[in-house]
């Protein structure tokens, strides 16, 4: 029983630390990039502009956290099908920060497989979530995979191709740390598997 709330207390620090300092690496290197458009530029074009490095690493930093996450889940959940999912989308995040723009379509597949089996991931755990958690969850995935699909279509609605992508990406990087910091606040976030 201690184990359990320790392994869930390392998941949900690894799941708020990793989304907490790549939100904040996104805002700083938006704002360090002179002529960069939220809404006109993807946000990739921060792994290849001014300050690349901070932007890289930290987006490796948060697929190394979803990992981790992933790996204290199990060890609480017992269950393998979520912490699958979610190291896949962790490699995927951690291929975005090494395979950059620079490589076309094999970052775009990277980015496709990150997204997609992070939103997977938030819609799976929501088994495994009390109310109003679990509906968050869903959401979560819903609204990714949502952006997501509107950003592949090319589908923007008036909020550019920079602005859709980030519909894709931000309710994961928030959910990451609602998720995290609820397991860290409260003992049985995260309930085993049936």
């Amino acid at each position: 029983m201690i184990a359990e709330r320790f392994y869930e207390k390392l998941g949900g620090a690894a799941f708020f630390i990793g989304s907490v300092q790549f939100l904040l690496a996104i805002a700083i290197t938006e704002l360090l990039n002179p002529g960069y458009s939220v809404l006109q530029m993807p946000v990739s074009d921060l792994g290849v502009g001014n300050f690349s490095g901070l932007f890289n690493l930290s987006i490796i930093t948060y697929g190394i956290a979803g990992i981790i996450a992933s790996y204290f889940i199990y060890k609480k959940m017992r269950s393998i099908l979520f912490p699958l999912i979610l190291s896949i989308a962790g490699i995927g995040t951690c291929a975005i920060g090494i395979v950059t723009e620079y490589f076309g379509s094999l970052h775009v597949l990277f980015s496709g497989i990150a997204l997609t089996f992070g939103a997977m991931a938030a819609i799976i755990l929501s088994r495994n979530l009390g109310k109003p958690l679990a509906y968050y969850s869903i959401a979560t995935g819903i609204t990714s995979l949502t952006g997501l699909l509107f950003f592949i279509t090319g589908t923007y609605l008036g909020i550019g191709n920079g602005g859709m992508e980030r519909m894709a990406i931000y309710p994961l990087l928030l959910w990451a740390g609602v998720i995290g910091s609820a397991m860290l606040a409260k003992n049985g976030t995260i309930r085993k598997s049936r």
